[in-house]
Parts: C-alpha cells; structure tokens; sequence
C-alpha cells in the first residue's frame, strides 16, 4: 500500500490476480494498477480498455480474504466482457507448442488394480516422468511439492500413476464445482487424437480435476463445470511422506456430448498417439491456490492455458 496525498492506494500481487486468468483468454495480459482505495482495476493491453469495480472499504480491511467478493465480481465481468471479443480476435490454432515431450506409454498384460499402490507389475516396466514445471508461484522447496507420474494402458482404458511429496492438503471448497483448482487437485489433460487447439468449452481434449475425494471435474459445453467421475477411476494414499495416487480413465474422443446417454470410450491400441499432460494444484493455507506445477514447460507470461490450449500438451504414444 502507498499514500500519495491524502489518497490510500493498493495493489495487488500478481498471484491474487492469477485466477482471473481461468476464466478469460490467455491471449490477453492482465496487471494490477495503483487504483484508489476501495476500487479494483485491471488493464488490457490489447484493447487498452479499463475495468473498474468500485466498493467501499477502509484501510484496516485491506486483506486477500477482505477483498476476495471483489475479486470474484471482477472475475465475471471480465468473463463476460472480454472472452467473446477476444476469441474473435485470436482464435486458436490447431497446432502444438514447440518443444513438447514425448512419452512411451507401454502396454499393461494385467491392468493395475485402482488401489492407490505402485505394487502392480504393469508399473515396473513403466518410464517415471518428472512434474516439475512451475506455471504458477514462486520456488518451491522438495518438502513443499516434489512429484513424478508414469503411464501405462490396456484396449480399454488409460491408467496413470503419479508419486508426490506435499507437506500439507488441502480440501477447502466442500461443493466439487466450485473453486475446485484453488485445492490441492490432480489435473489430467487428454487430447484423444492429438489434434491440439482449442479445448475451453468443447471436448476437443479433456481437463479432469481429480480432488481429493476421487472426483473428476471438467467444464462442459455448456460452459458451466460438471462431474466427470464416471470416465474415471480414482484413489491414492499416504505412504510414508509420500502420496501414491492411481486413476483409470476412460478415453472418449470429440464427439463426446454432455446430454447423450451413449458415448462411447475409444478402444486403445499400439501406435495411438494422444495429447496428454499433467498438472498439480498446490495450495498449503491460503483462500486462492498457490502454486500450479506442470509436466510441460510452458512458455511465456500466460502459462496457465492448458484448461484452454490442448496445444500445450506433450504427446503419448502407445506401444506394445
């Protein structure tokens, strides 16, 4: 906080505003400006409009908890503003980010048992994988969040192991809709035929946020989210200062509908190549989530894209 004059002002820090960025498009910048006390503004570059969202409030409720109805409201005017314009203007290319990874996902003669157990004999022949790309928040130490993951598959489903050191979870937000990435969550991003683009409020690729009580949330085409916790199996447990987390996941393509009682999952073969990603939620005591940990590096001031871009996913290749 500043004082000029007679006038409080103050500004907030980058990740305060981070979680504006879900709901907009990346492809425009957002900062936080000096506005005066009891106001909120953000900036966009591209237009060079200004939205302001005025509130009363003195110098003694200047907390994140205090101002977060604020920024909330901030959230859906710009929803609503800007989302529109900007896909107008920038749509996305189905095209892929340079430098992605590339994995071998192996076949599995026997399926893992969804147990939260790395014993399984699909899983020793399976490659480890780092999580380590941090999109949002600072350093992180290894006792923070240290994590790694590995793939394997059947005909019928894909199965994904992921190991990780978290000092503390955290479950704040009860309803599973509702501010479900500023927990700690799993997110597991599937493009079934690799085909990257946009992904934001269709089924082009898949973003399920697995929470700690085994559910799968995506945004569904009718922009809202929405459970998708059949597709998938889910548990994990506690081992030692570790989290073992297994899930099985149905693997459906773009012609998937959200009100059709039929679709139908893909069968899985040698040679599939899939757009797949991970990505960790991190949040130890604060109302918003604190780091956002991914498995591809993300080029850029707008890292956060992936619920958005399947463009930013690495590339899963089948194999026998």
């Amino acid at each position: 906080m500043a004082i000029k004059g007679s006038v409080r002002y103050f500004s907030f820090r980058p990740y305060i505003l981070q979680p504006l960025r879900r709901d907009v498009s990346n492809s425009i910048r957002f900062i936080a400006l000096k506005v005066p006390l009891g106001a909120i503004a953000c900036q966009c570059y591209r237009s060079g409009t200004y939205f302001l969202l005025s509130g009363a409030c003195s110098a003694n409720t200047l907390t994140t908890k205090k101002y977060l109805p604020m920024i909330r409201a901030l959230q859906l005017l710009l929803m609503t503003t800007v989302s529109f314009a900007t896909a107008q203007e920038q749509p996305l290319a189905a095209s892929h980010d340079a430098d992605r990874s590339h994995y071998l996902a192996r076949f599995a003669n026997v399926a893992p048992f969804i147990d939260g157990s790395s014993n399984d004999v699909a899983w020793e022949s399976a490659q480890w994988r780092p999580l380590n790309n941090i999109w949002l928040g600072g350093p992180l130490e290894p006792t923070d969040f240290n994590g790694r993951y590995k793939v394997t598959w059947t005909e019928q489903k894909l199965y994904v192991l992921v190991e990780f050191t978290d000092d503390v979870l955290v479950d704040f937000h009860r309803d599973p809709l509702t501010q479900y990435w500023d927990d700690d969550c799993l997110e597991i991003f599937i493009d079934e035929d690799h085909s990257g683009g946009d992904h934001q409020y269709n089924h082009n690729a898949f973003a399920y946020h697995m929470s700690l009580d085994n559910r799968a949330i995506d945004i569904g085409s009718n922009k809202m989210a929405q459970e998708y916790t059949h597709h998938t199996r889910s548990q994990w447990r506690q081992q030692g200062d570790k989290v073992v987390w297994e899930i099985s996941i149905d693997i459906y393509n773009d012609e998937y509908r959200d009100s059709a009682d039929d679709n139908q999952p893909v069968a899985l073969q040698v040679g599939k190549v899939m757009g797949f990603m991970l990505a960790y939620c991190d949040n130890d005591h604060s109302e918003l989530r604190e780091h956002f940990i991914g498995s591809e590096h993300a080029a850029g001031d707008h890292k956060d894209r992936g619920w958005i871009d399947a463009g930013l996913f690495g590339t899963l290749e089948l194999a026998d």
